[in-house]
């Protein structure tokens, strides 16, 4: 099969289906608690699906904070041969999947560390302590920026990141 003819396959299923670029798409499937995406496409050499879970407060949550209209934000991912099985088979295998993750303990993860290296792991830390309410967290990076100019968390995260998620954070009941 082709990526429009996979495309027109997951919306007959009930998928709602996006195109990113010529050949490059992503579907989501709405769980009650979680998102199930499928990548899919000419920038992974047509030759795997990338199945992710998502979750819809999180990605709103993420997109707020970086102030930047974004799609799912996966919080796992797992690659499948698009040679190894059918569709509906390979359909099978990564609802599996998605359905064994645990979205909870990965956001909670994800606001146990403060990574190391600048990128998308700072805003995804970030993010993950806004939804978990840690506003005691977020003001100490937001102190340390403004004693030294930058928050601890690399130079990459601007002062309107913390500031935003800071304000988020305010709103979610702390888990802390």
């Amino acid at each position: 099969m082709n990526n429009a003819e996979i495309a027109d396959y997951l919306e007959r299923a009930g998928w709602s289906v996006h195109r990113e670029d010529v050949d490059d798409y992503y579907a989501e499937y709405e769980l009650p608690d979680r998102c199930a995406v499928i990548h899919f496409g000419r920038s992974n050499g047509q030759k795997e699906f990338v199945w992710s879970v998502a979750r819809k407060d999180f990605s709103s949550t993420w997109s707020a904070v970086d102030e930047l209209p974004y799609g799912p934000m996966p919080l796992a991912s797992m690659r499948v041969d698009r040679q190894a099985a059918d569709l509906a088979a390979m359909i099978q295998l990564g609802f599996s999947w998605v359905t064994a993750q645990n979205p909870d303990k990965m956001i909670e993860e994800l606001a146990e560390h403060a990574p190391e290296r600048p990128g998308l792991s700072v805003l995804l830390y970030i993010s993950a302590l806004a939804m978990r309410g840690e506003t005691a967290r977020l003001q100490a990076y937001k102190n340390q920026a403004a004693k030294s100019g930058h928050s601890g968390l690399l130079f990459y995260l601007e002062a309107g990141h913390i500031d935003r998620a800071l304000e988020i954070a305010k709103q979610c009941p702390s888990t802390s």
